[in-house]
C-alpha cells in the first residue's frame, strides 16, 4: 500500500493525539508513504505556531520537523502537479493546498492520510481512498 501523508496527520502523530495510533499502523505497513513537497512548508509552518504559541519549545519543534520529514519516503515536486492541481480545485472548490495531496493521492493509487475534515470529504467526492 502507498500511503500520502498530510501535515495534519503527521502532526497528529508527532503530537500522539487521539489518531495517532491508527495513522502510525497504516504507515508501518505502507510500502512507500509520499507528500508532495509543500509538506516541509507545511511541517515547518506548524511547528512555528506552536513555538510562537510557546506549546512547545524550540528544541521540540526542530525535533519534529525533523521526524515529521523522515516519516516520508519520497517528496513529489509541486512544479510538476501545478497544473492538474489547478484543474482540480476549480472542479471541487478545494484549495490548491490541500489540492496538491489528493492529487499525489490519485497519481500514485495510494491512501490519503489526513485529519482535515474538508479535505477527508473533497478526497472521497474523488474516488479516492482515505
Amino acid at each position: 500500500m502507498i500511503c500520502v501523508l498530510d501535515a495534519s496527520a503527521a502532526i497528529e502523530l508527532f503530537l500522539k493525539r487521539p489518531r495517532a495510533k491508527v495513522l502510525h499502523d497504516l504507515i508501518s505497513d505502507a510500502n512507500l508513504v509520499v507528500a508532495p513537497d509543500l509538506y516541509c512548508s507545511e511541517i515547518s509552518n506548524v511547528f512555528w505556531k506552536l513555538q510562537k504559541a510557546k506549546e512547545l519549545s524550540r528544541e521540540d519543534c526542530e525535533k519534529g520537523i525533523n521526524i515529521c520529514l523522515s516519516i516520508v519516503d519520497d517528496l513529489v515536486p509541486t512544479s510538476e502537479l501545478a497544473q492538474e492541481v489547478f484543474a482540480a480545485a476549480v472542479v471541487y472548490n478545494m484549495t490548491a493546498y490541500d489540492m496538491f495531496y489528493a492529487v499525489v493521492t490519485r497519481r500514485y493509487n495510494g491512501r490519503l492520510l489526513t485529519v482535515d475534515q474538508r479535505l477527508k470529504e473533497t478526497a472521497q467526492k474523488m474516488n479516492l481512498s482515505v
